[in-house]
């Protein structure tokens, strides 16, 4: 029997079969392992060609089973996790609803705002034309009293001279 030069103690028969088994069962592993990372490779690589394949397509103007609301199929690009797409939408956000309702709301606001305007208006116009018209009617009062003092001065001047006629004529 041989010594073991690595300094172990001489091993039997079966355990050097024990040892070839499980070094085959390793390098059997082994190739699984690069047999599936080989695979993966390959579905990584098919999907990239059929991504391209699909962004060839959006920039040719071929349109596909996707073509919702009359929109161009986009390539999108593959999510880095789990290499798909079909969760993923065309742009961030589809803001059109929000755009119309922001549009809508504009609308309702700028009529209230002119509703607003026409009642603002209409309150101060109301209170200058009440604050005038008092003022008006202060000035009419003061005329018309002005007036009736001098109708009065020339009433009794008017009065006086026929009075003074025909006390004259009496006497002659």
């Amino acid at each position: 029997a041989e010594q073991a030069c690595d300094g172990r103690a001489p091993q039997t028969r079966e355990e050097d079969e024990q040892d070839e088994q499980d070094e085959q069962d390793e390098q059997g592993e082994q190739g699984d392992r690069d047999e599936r990372d080989e695979q993966d490779e390959q579905d990584a690589q098919d999907e990239q060609e059929e991504g391209d394949r699909e962004r060839r397509n959006a920039v040719s103007g071929e349109r596909g089973d996707d073509d919702a609301y009359g929109l161009r199929v986009e390539a999108l690009p593959r999510c880095p996790g789990c290499r798909r797409t079909h969760t993923w939408a065309i742009g961030a956000l589809d803001l059109s609803e929000a755009i119309l309702g922001n549009q809508k709301e504009r609308r309702r606001r700028h009529r209230l705002q002119q509703r607003a305007v026409v009642r603002i208006q209409a309150l101060i116009r109301g209170r200058r034309d009440r604050a005038r018209t008092l003022q008006l009617r202060i000035e009419k009062a003061e005329l018309d009293a002005i007036l009736a003092y001098n109708a009065t001065l020339i009433t009794a001047a008017c009065r006086g001279r026929l009075d003074r006629r025909a006390a004259e004529v009496e006497r002659s």
